[in-house]
């Protein structure tokens, strides 16, 4: 799983099932 902006694996797991970048700080949910 990678972010879908900056194309990074450097992902944060939150609450509700969310994924954060810890590149770009983009937030969003996985498929």
């Amino acid at each position: 799983m990678v972010c879908p902006r900056c194309r990074t694996r450097r992902l944060w797991q939150l609450a509700s099932g969310r994924v954060r970048c810890a590149g770009c700080r983009y937030t969003f949910r996985p498929r």
